[in-house]
């Protein structure tokens, strides 16, 4: 039974079409073979579809490797350290930080090396800088 969607598969640029061949998971398999065989009457070849969408896997699959094995420098680290009180009373006042990406962008986005050590490396900062400030303002006084 052919399913019919908004809009009809055949309508649909060619570019949305191989878009629907390469992400096979979040299209039915009736969809599939409709975008398929429309990308063939418009000169995609089967195996050119196939070659396409492996190569998008591949991709994938590279970057979420990169992604996860990402790391700080130990210049960027040192400026988190030092800064890492700063960079919270950013955040807590202005809902963003001048790093970029905050902690939870970090783990969503696949960096997982950098969201440890981000959360390692502030946590650590803003321990010392409380410990300081106690010592001085116990001892100033």
């Amino acid at each position: 039974m052919r399913t019919e969607y908004n809009p009809p598969i055949n309508e649909r640029d060619t570019k949305e079409l191989l878009s629907i061949v390469e992400n096979t998971d979040d299209w039915k398999e009736d969809a599939l073979a409709q975008a398929r065989k429309e990308l063939v009457t418009r000169g995609y070849s089967i195996q050119n579809q196939e070659n396409r969408a492996k190569s998008k896997k591949r991709y994938i699959r590279k970057t979420t490797s990169i992604k996860a094995n990402a790391t700080y420098s130990t210049k960027e680290l040192l400026a988190l350290y030092f800064f890492a009180p700063f960079i919270l009373l950013l955040y807590l006042t202005l809902h963003s930080t001048p790093t970029g990406d905050t902690f939870l962008e970090l783990k969503d986005n696949g960096y997982k090396k950098k969201w440890k050590q981000r959360l390692l490396i502030t946590s650590l900062g803003n321990l010392t800088w409380f410990f300081i400030l106690t010592l001085v303002l116990k001892y100033a006084y």
